[in-house]
C-alpha cells in the first residue's frame, strides 16, 4: 500500500480495493496506521470487541436502502452481465485481533472499522444471490455511503480484467522496460 499510494497527490484519495484474499488483520491495521484508505470483501468470521459474530450482528440491522446496479458477468460461472437490486445495511464495528494473532504484541486488541453487508433482493432462479461483508476504514454515512463502497467494490471485477488483458494479451511484463517513463508511455499505448 505504501508503494503504491508514493507520488499520489494530497487532492486524490486512493483506496485499496480487495477480495476475499486481503481480509488480513495485519493489512487492516497497517492501513490505519499509516492513514491508508481500504476496502476489503470479508471472509473471515471477524468477531466484535464484545466477542459477538459481525456477520450475525450486521444481518440483524435494518435495511438501510436498496439500490439498482449492474453486476459485470462472471465467465469463471458462467454468468452474463445482469440487473440487481441489492439490499445495504451497515454499521461501525470494533473488530477483535484474531486469537491466532494474540503472540504478536505489536497488533492492537481491535481495530475500529466500518461494515457493510450487500444482500441480492429477488436473485434469478437457479443463481446464487449476492451476498457480500465489505470492511472499510473510511467513514460510512448514510445508505449512500455505503452503496459507494459497494460500486466500488463491483468495479474491482472490471479493473482486474483490464490488467489482465494488460498482463496476459498484451505481455506488458515481458517488456522489460529500464525507466518507469517509457514503462508508462508503453502501457498508455496497450492501454
Amino acid at each position: 500500500m505504501e508503494r503504491a499510494n508514493r507520488g499520489i497527490p494530497e487532492t486524490v484519495k486512493l483506496i485499496h480495493v480487495c477480495d476475499r484474499e486481503g481480509d488480513i488483520y495485519e493489512l487492516f491495521d497497517d492501513a490505519i496506521r499509516n492513514g491508508f484508505y481500504f476496502l476489503v470483501r470479508i471472509c473471515e468470521n471477524r468477531i466484535t470487541a464484545e466477542n459477538r459474530k459481525i456477520p450475525d450482528e450486521i444481518r440483524g440491522k435494518e435495511v438501510k436502502g436498496r439500490q439498482k446496479a449492474r453486476i459485470p458477468r462472471d465467465t469463471r460461472r458462467g454468468l452474463k452481465e445482469r440487473g440487481v437490486i441489492l439490499q445495504i445495511r451497515h454499521a461501525a464495528f470494533e473488530i477483535k485481533k484474531p486469537q491466532i494473532k494474540n503472540k504478536n504484541k505489536e497488533l492492537p486488541p481491535s481495530l475500529k472499522a466500518n461494515v457493510i453487508h450487500v444482500t441480492e433482493e429477488s436473485p434469478p432462479e437457479g443463481v446464487e444471490p449476492i451476498e457480500w461483508f465489505l470492511m472499510a476504514n473510511e467513514e460510512v454515512t448514510g445508505a449512500e455511503g455505503a452503496y459507494e463502497k459497494a460500486e466500488y467494490y463491483i468495479r474491482r471485477r472490471k479493473i482486474g480484467r483490464f490488467h489482465h488483458v494488460l498482463k496476459s494479451g498484451r505481455r506488458v511484463e515481458e517488456l522489460r522496460e529500464r525507466t518507469m517513463e517509457k514503462m508508462k508511455t508503453l502501457i498508455l499505448m496497450y492501454s
